[in-house]
């Protein structure tokens, strides 16, 4: 699955990367990015042809027919294997995919019955490209909320170590077919997600939502972390 994530690159990085042909603004530094908050995706513009722009949704897809905005709690995931299929996410599999740019992702793991934190990234510290879907939602007093999921999809095995799941990141060559929104529906066959991440052990003060620091992304081992806590508060110890 993917529940957290970080998007720290700036604004020439993300122009670079994905192409972008009009960046308005600075994204601002996230470290602890979670559902039900806003987000950046990347689609192609309807208007213009293998032109791609990036817009803020929140994260937490709304089909156009949910009666409330409830469902988007439920729905900040979606399965590769079965999303085609689902009500909520079978008309966006065919008209609106996006991408969510991501430094990286965190993922947990029991251990000793605490949750311990994991933080996944290239080795190269280059972008991810996480699969997305979208949905737009008109409300009965006329107000619209555009709001996406992150594809997941079954862990390689090193990811595996930590949990069966993972984000379907996209190699720089299949971005463009999975952006196409004249092509409806997409088949995944001809696409091979790029699963070749590191990873480390991380604060647990990532668990806090609404929290940013920039450290959160860091090596973190729990006997070092108590040790410097000690002789920060009882230095001699």
């Amino acid at each position: 699955m993917c529940g957290r994530y970080a998007l720290f690159a700036r604004k020439k990085a993300l122009e670079k990367a994905f192409k972008i042909a009009l960046l308005e603004k600075e994204s601002i530094p996230r470290y602890n990015i979670a559902p039900g908050e806003g987000v950046c995706a990347i689609i192609e513009d309807r208007d213009r042809e293998n032109e791609r722009r990036m817009e803020y949704f929140q994260w937490g897809l709304i089909p156009s027919w949910a009666p409330s905005a409830e469902i988007g709690t439920k729905c900040f995931n979606a399965k590769v294997e079965t999303a085609a299929e689902k009500p909520a996410f079978k008309e966006s599999w065919r008209y609106r995919r996006c991408l969510l740019p991501a430094n990286g992702w965190y993922e947990w793991k029991l251990s000793g019955g605490t949750r311990q934190p994991y933080y996944f990234h290239r080795a190269d510290n280059e972008l991810l490209a996480f699969a997305g879907l979208w949905a737009q939602k008109l409300f009965p007093d006329g107000t619209e909320l555009w709001t996406c999921s992150i594809l997941t999809t079954a862990a390689s095995e090193n990811v595996r170590r930590i949990h069966h799941r993972m984000p379907l990141v996209l190699n720089q060559q299949d971005y463009a077919e999975w952006l196409n929104p004249f092509l409806q529906g997409i088949s995944l066959r001809g696409i091979q997600p790029f699963r070749e991440v590191v990873y480390h052990s991380v604060s647990p003060q990532v668990n806090r939502s609404g929290v940013e620091n920039a450290n959160f992304i860091e090596q973190w081992e729990p006997s070092i972390s108590l040790t410097s806590h000690t002789q920060t508060f009882f230095p001699g110890m």
